[in-house]
């Protein structure tokens, strides 16, 4: 891993936990166990490293999407991919839903243009699948930012409150263990949704 790369997943961990505004270059240097002239070489400060750590994490997205969705002709499928990758990038990077549950709080806050454009980019992609699924008479005519948001919020809900749910086991012996099963297929979700989109 090159320091950049260190210095923007340090970064991201420490939005995620102390918000933006909470989260200070000489934290992430100690952390990162860089000076801060090292982050500094990299980054103007604080926002354009802020900006950094969530555009790496939305643009992987944005990839996994456009190269999972590309060839396919099912929109079913195609779906399944674009909720999957979420899920997928979401699980392996719990800090990047932290900070993106912070932004929504704030209303954005700390957005730029260009990451506001990553996520309407993101959006277009489901707006196409759920068109061809309408044209090819496979989904009903839908919503695209609810459809988009039912999945986001299931995602980000699911993940964040992990914790929160192990907790709760250890605390009450008689809730159910659905409720703590922190691996649980995601294909539930999928089909959930595809329910919803059918004719």
């Amino acid at each position: 891993m090159s320091k950049r790369e260190l210095i923007i997943k340090t970064a991201r961990r420490l939005f995620a936990t102390k918000g933006y505004d909470g989260t200070c270059v000489d934290e992430i240097a100690s952390k990162a166990h860089v000076n801060k002239a090292t982050i500094y070489y990299y980054f103007k400060g604080k926002e354009e490293l802020y900006q950094a750590s969530v555009e790496d994490s939305i643009l992987r997205v944005l990839k996994d999407l456009e190269n999972g969705i590309r060839d396919s002709k099912d929109p079913e499928n195609s779906i399944k991919t674009y909720i999957n990758s979420f899920y997928r990038h979401a699980k392996n990077d719990e800090s990047f839903l932290r900070i993106l549950m912070r932004e929504v709080a704030s209303g954005g806050e700390h957005l730029s243009d260009n990451l506001i454009g990553v996520f309407v980019d993101i959006l277009k992609i489901l707006e196409s699948i759920l068109e061809d699924g309408f044209k090819s008479g496979v989904f009903k005519k839908v919503d695209t930012k609810m459809v988009h948001f039912s999945v986001i919020g299931a995602i980000s809900f699911y993940i964040c409150s992990a914790d929160m749910r192990m907790n709760f086991k250890n605390e009450v012996s008689r809730l159910p263990s659905f409720l703590s099963d922190r691996d649980r297929d995601i294909n539930e979700l999928c089909e959930l949704i595809l329910r919803g989109l059918r004719k």
